[in-house]
């Protein structure tokens, strides 16, 4: 009980609305074992998720019915470990810690359309009112959250690295390359060549680290 009190959390919604929540709109596939790391040095082992519908880091309270909550106090966590993977709860969203020498990072946002209502003769219209609601508390804050069903039709990665004290973000080839302007053909060489996708990380990875050991 006191672990629960000290965590001082916030239960989103009912557990009879938990539900509604489709899981295509978080990041991970299921809630995943992980531990959040507080600046003041709490640590705690979770279920956790990330909900790209409302843009944080959601968990299963194991101890009040799995009900699906959030952090009461986003701005004192310093890290999020789902496995093997780290993840930085900054302003603009998810932003997974993918490298730390050479540093390199990259925020997810979803990308979500309604399903779409049925509509007469078996069809669905996608701008029929939305009628149905919930709600979470954040604060002192109520929020509403649409609870239609939403169908994630892509995850966008955007990468930020740091070059010579500049940050730079990019999501394809083009932006990659303005942080090595003097290094754009062979870089642009080496993308054909190795048939580099933008939208993998593991490209990018390779292809960041190839540009990093140029001299």
């Amino acid at each position: 009980m006191k672990r629960i009190l000290l965590f001082c959390l916030i239960c989103i919604m009912p557990s009879g609305i938990v539900a509604q929540i489709d899981s295509t709109q978080f990041l991970l596939q299921h809630f995943e074992n992980g531990h959040v790391y507080y600046k003041d040095g709490r640590v705690f082992n979770v279920p956790l998720n990330y909900s790209l519908l409302i843009k944080k880091f959601l968990f299963r309270d194991k101890y009040d019915k799995n009900n699906i909550k959030e952090f009461s106090e986003p701005d004192m966590v310093a890290t999020i470990k789902i496995g093997e993977r780290i993840f930085l709860p900054t302003k603009d969203g998810a932003t997974e810690v993918l490298q730390k020498d050479p540093p390199i990072f990259v925020q997810y946002r979803g990308s979500l359309k309604w399903e779409g209502k049925q509509v007469g003769y078996g069809g669905r219209s996608e701008t029929s009112a939305v009628d149905s609601y919930s709600s979470f508390q954040s604060g002192s804050t109520m929020h509403k959250l649409e609870t239609e069903k939403l169908i994630l039709t892509r995850i966008d990665k955007i990468f930020r690295i740091e070059r010579k004290g500049k940050q730079y973000r990019f999501i394809n080839e083009k932006q990659f390359l303005k942080a090595f302007p003097n290094y754009k053909n062979e870089l642009k060489k080496y993308a054909d060549d190795n048939k580099i996708d933008f939208n993998d990380i593991d490209n990018v990875l390779q292809i960041y680290n190839y540009a990093s050991a140029l001299k």
